[in-house]
């Protein structure tokens, strides 16, 4: 299972990676981080999106 965490919450990202993922089988959008929580948690419940994250720092780890 490839599991990825988006950065973001732009109006392109349905297009350019939610409904690709979607197709390919072993592969899941499970994370989201934007600059404004609130967004990043909208957009989390509009598409089903499991975790939110506070940064994008959270979301990418240790470094």
């Amino acid at each position: 299972m490839l599991k990825i965490g988006l950065l973001g919450a732009a109006a392109i990202a349905p297009a350019a990676l939610l409904r690709p993922a979607r197709r390919v089988p072993g592969v899941r959008v499970v994370a989201v981080a934007a600059r404004e929580r609130l967004r990043a948690q909208r957009f989390a419940a509009r598409h089903g999106i499991g975790a939110v994250h506070d940064s994008y720092a959270d979301l990418s780890g240790p470094s």
